[in-house]
């Protein structure tokens, strides 16, 4: 780190240093204010189509790895930036001045860049993985299948130990299908220490994971080709190593030991060469049992100091920030020397890989390990690297998360660029493909439902979308049919020429009145005439007519009503007695249904004697149409 990129946080622990009295704690820093966004920067984040960049961030004891990525072509990511920031002395992740740190360092790192995720690891020490093979069942059952497998093995508690699984595929080989799957626990104070570091430095977290999974997630992306058949991968750190066993880039096994440098440390300083050289105990930058309060790590970071007797072997071991130790004792071994002092702590490392070799291949695979990968500080060494090659009998493997980036873009040594491991996996994390803490089975299948949900909603709109378009299709083609129709009858009515003119028909027109008004003269002056006429005709010949009279007032433009008008008649009806009375009633039927009358009504009737003959004589009135 230049002079000139000294930070506030570094002020303040040059002050707690020089200053503060132990027992004072540090003030906690405050928090970024991060303004809400308002209706415009949410419009604006959900129109981006920039790539997103990939963060990933691997706290150690004593350092800080970030590297920064972006996704150039199906699952492989870019390194576009990396950087490595050593702690001051006196912090640690449990400082209360981490977070003003942690957002410092990731403030320079970022920079400008505003469509980022950031992912962080989580130590592998009380990760505890399961290998299930369940029965073939229905997609929404599989949790509870797999949790029932799992806690029938290995009983937990799910308010302490987060639980999560991945299904690797189906198994056809048995006789019965079945599912297989990797399931794991890891303790929820983990998760949750991690998480608050971040928000408390005032950016969130997208994913948490851990070591084996970081490099199936880089196996799976940047090693696809390198890592098919069977492998094993052995992380040697300080207090703890780490075995972990995949297939074609999937994690099947995933073992924890007690055996690591400090193993290879204690053997050094019982040799009795040691005794000779009378030396002092060795300066560690940091002690290798990690304080309680704080879980054990399986990854340990490169930079860590162990002896400088164990350093003759790997002198990167000396390394912490691109700087020698100070105040390290001198020793001059040779490096053959070294090894045989170490070769005891080697041993049991190698035995306790062959029993995990061998239970992998009893439980799980039948088949041999193809290669092994070996990391960690102390294989800087060749030759602590081929030994345990040798010892195993299996070819070793190099994977190099820098081997397909650019020369200028990459650390300067090869020790270097594999501490950049859990980094570059992170960077290369997506819940795809990468086990999330942050995003477990239970938040995959909201999601699932949410996005199922979205999908039945976006296709009715989308229904309902083609069918309006489709109406409105129709009725812009009857629209156009309409139109084509209006300018074929206005084309037509242009070439249209009248026989009649205004002029002419407003004649015509008076003609008709005058017509119609000698019409109504003449049918007011011979209205009598036609009644008579129309009553004569309808009369029959039995019915002999006494008396007819008729009543025709004349309307006047000042009375409300119109006058009644009125024909009565009087006569006698001949026939024999009993045809008399049907017969004035047939009569009286036929005049109802002539257009001239209505609403007949008989006044009076009686019997009568006519000369020698019984008549009947009546009086009746019919209302004038």
């Amino acid at each position: 780190m230049n002079k000139d990129e000294i930070s506030s946080t570094e002020k303040l622990l040059e002050q707690i240093r020089g200053n503060r009295p132990s027992n004072d704690p540090p003030p906690l820093p405050e928090s970024p204010v991060v303004p809400s966004p308002d209706w415009r920067d949410r419009l604006r984040d959900t129109l981006k189509f920039n790539k997103p960049t990939f963060i990933g961030v691997d706290i150690g004891y004593t350092d800080v790895r970030l590297v920064k990525t972006v996704q150039s072509s199906g699952n492989h990511y870019q390194i576009i930036d990396h950087r490595h920031v050593p702690f001051e002395t006196g912090l640690d992740p449990q400082h209360l001045l981490f977070p003003q740190f942690l957002r410092n360092t990731l403030t320079r790192f970022i920079g400008a860049a505003d469509n980022v995720s950031i992912w962080a690891t989580v130590s592998s020490a009380r990760l505890d993985t399961r290998l299930l093979h369940i029965p073939k069942v229905a997609r929404r059952q599989i949790p509870n299948a797999v949790t029932w497998a799992y806690k029938r093995k290995t009983p937990f508690n799910e308010k302490d130990r987060l639980f999560d699984f991945e299904v690797l595929g189906e198994i056809t080989e048995t006789e019965t299908p079945q599912i297989e799957v990797l399931a794991y626990t890891i303790p929820r104070t983990d998760i949750d220490a991690i998480t608050a570091a971040f928000t408390r430095a005032g950016y969130t977290l997208d994913g948490v994971s851990t070591y084996p999974f970081l490099l199936q997630n880089l196996m799976r992306t940047r090693w696809k080709i390198l890592c098919q058949g069977n492998l094993c991968a052995l992380y040697i750190g300080r207090n703890w190593s780490r075995i972990d066993i995949f297939k074609n880039g999937n994690l099947m096994l995933s073992r924890g030991i007690r055996a690591g440098m400090s193993s290879m440390l204690e053997e050094i300083k019982a040799d009795p060469r040691m005794a000779a050289e009378k030396m002092p105990p060795a300066a560690l930058e940091m002690d290798f049992s990690p304080p309680p309060s704080r879980p054990e790590s399986a990854h340990e970071p490169s930079d860590a100091l162990p002896t400088a007797t164990l350093a003759c072997l790997a002198p990167g071991i000396l390394t912490v920030a691109g700087k020698k130790g100070d105040g390290l004792p001198s020793a001059e071994f040779d490096p053959e020397d070294v090894f045989d002092m170490i070769r005891p702590a080697l041993d049991r490392l190698v035995r306790q890989v062959e029993r995990t070799i061998g239970h992998y291949a009893i439980n799980f695979e039948h088949h041999e390990i193809d290669r092994l990968c070996v990391s960690g500080m102390i294989c800087e060494s060749d030759r602590v690297r081929n030994y345990i090659a040798e010892q195993l009998g299996i070819p070793l493997l190099e994977l190099n998360p820098f081997d397909n980036e650019s020369p200028a873009d990459r650390p300067d040594s090869t020790q270097e660029q594999l501490t950049y491991i859990p980094a570059v996996g992170l960077a290369s994390s997506g819940n795809s493909r990468t086990p999330n803490f942050l995003h477990t089975h239970q938040d995959r299948s909201k999601r699932e439902k949410r996005q199922i949900f979205n999908c039945f909603v976006f296709g009715v709109f989308l229904l309902t979308m083609v069918g309006f378009l489709g109406y409105n299709g129709w009725q812009k083609q009857h629209l156009i049919a309409r139109h084509k129709q209006m300018l074929a009858l206005q084309q037509e009515l242009g070439q249209f020429t009248p026989l009649l003119k205004p002029e002419t028909v407003l004649v015509l027109a008076a003609k008709t009145k005058e017509a119609a008004n000698r019409l109504a003269q003449h049918s007011d002056k011979y209205k009598g005439v036609a009644l008579m006429a129309e009553l004569s005709r309808m009369t029959p010949a039995d019915i002999r007519m006494m008396q007819v009279t008729i009543q025709l007032p004349r309307s006047t433009d000042t009375a409300k009503e119109q006058p009644r008008q009125v024909l009565a008649i009087g006569g006698i009806i001949q026939g024999e007695r009993r045809n008399l009375e049907p017969a004035l009633a047939t009569y009286m039927v036929q005049l109802k249904e002539c257009p001239f009358f209505t609403m007949p009504r008989i006044v009076d009737k009686s019997f009568e004697m006519l000369g020698n003959r019984e008549v009947l004589r009546f009086t009746a009135e019919l209302e004038i149409i």
